[in-house]
């Protein structure tokens, strides 16, 4: 399989497992903690090295920020909170990915951020069996699944109804109004570094506000106060991953045909 990677100078068997792993460790640790009595309404897995900032947080991910993004991600979505799951997006699929089938195999495209996802405990059921479903049907049709990011890319296409996400570069988004290039700190002002915006996304008011402060003091015109307002790092909205790819297929665009996993339901 390593023969197969694009990138195979940079990663490696071992990599690939650790990547792999990720689904059924969260699963795993919230059946474990369930059994001891510890209950949980979402859980969470964050790579350990996504945290680079200089900064404690405080009750992350925020519990009330949480249970408001999910009851919005369910309505615009049409789809019950505890069913759905969420991962940060970096890119879309190419258009041409709109003629995707699910035997086509894993979408090698830049979209999904791996380093981060979670959602309620049968929701994270539900995406490790689907995970490792496909993981071991492209497998034996001889697909190369050792980089995750391509097998989530595959099934965001094929259950996008069940994913909600914030996408940093949303040119739509009405957050990014007003931002012009090269003259502002960044897409949605002073935000630190972009793939781990949804740290400061899932954050309470007031950590939001000293992770602002801290990505201010570190742009060319700190003390200017003028500037200082301009390049506030803003809230960006969430998204359903239907319409997202609806808006860069085509309005009619539907999920291709499943027959690995045909249910849509939590236990299908």
């Amino acid at each position: 399989m390593h023969k197969n990677d694009r990138e195979m100078f940079r990663h490696s068997p071992e990599l690939y497992a650790v990547w792999n792993a990720k689904p059924f460790f969260l699963d795993s640790a919230v059946k474990s903690l369930e059994r001891q009595g510890k209950v949980y309404d979402y859980a969470f897995w964050t790579d350990a090295g996504s945290f680079r900032e200089n900064y404690a947080f405080k009750d992350w991910p925020e519990a009330h920020r949480v249970d408001h993004l999910w009851k919005k991600g369910s309505e615009i979505s049409e789809t019950t909170g505890d069913e759905l799951i969420f991962f940060p997006l970096c890119g879309l699929p190419e258009s041409k990915m709109k003629h995707w089938k699910e035997e086509m195999g894993p979408v090698d495209n830049e979209v999904s951020e791996g380093s981060f996802f979670g959602g309620s405990p049968s929701a994270i059921t539900w995406w490790s069996k689907t995970y490792y479903a496909y993981h071991d049907y492209y497998l034996s049709l001889g697909h190369f699944v050792g980089k995750d990011q391509t097998l989530i890319n595959a099934l965001f296409l094929l259950f996008p109804e069940r994913v909600i996400t914030i996408w940093h570069r949303d040119p739509e988004a009405p957050s990014h109004a007003g931002i012009r290039p090269f003259f502002d700190s960044g897409y949605l002002g002073a935000c630190g570094a972009e793939w781990y915006y949804y740290q400061f996304w899932l954050s309470g008011r007031n950590v939001r506000e000293e992770l602002r402060d801290i990505w201010l003091n570190r742009t060319s015109w700190a003390n200017w106060h003028w500037w200082r307002e301009r390049q506030k790092c803003r809230l960006t909205r969430v998204l359903g991953m239907k319409e997202l790819l609806r808006r860069r297929f085509e309005r009619s665009w539907v999920p291709p045909h499943r027959t690995v996993l045909a249910s849509n339901s939590l236990h299908g």
